[in-house]
């Protein structure tokens, strides 16, 4: 299991590239499997599900992208969090750590026409 600590700027809207391995580092094969992604501190929760910014890419190479939305980072503050497999019998967690969602410089970004 991966541990990670990650910084965000307040309201991106970033994009994660996961690769599963097993606890050997050998690549882990997603097929059967669907991924979900929690975040959570004292009054916040965010949850991303496959359809709902978590995308398998390539299942036999382990392969996912998470896609967080502005929404869902617009509260600074540490969250800690966690990935977890399931294929409905086995319940596996690939990565936890926290989330620190900074204030930005930008509050807004015009629009050009």
């Amino acid at each position: 299991m991966e541990r990670a600590n990650i910084e965000i700027n307040r309201s991106d809207s970033p994009l994660f590239d996961i690769i599963v391995t097993t606890n050997s580092g050998v690549i882990f094969d997603l097929t059967g499997y669907t991924m979900c992604f929690t975040a959570r501190k004292q009054n916040k929760t965010i949850v991303k599900t496959e359809g709902d910014g978590i995308v398998i890419s390539n299942a036999i190479n382990g392969n996912a992208v998470l896609t967080l939305d502005p929404e869902d980072t617009d509260e600074t503050g540490r969250y800690d969090f966690d990935i977890q497999i399931n294929n409905n019998s086995r319940v596996h967690t690939v990565s936890l750590g926290e989330i620190n969602i900074i204030n930005d410089v930008t509050k807004s970004v015009p629009v050009v026409s």
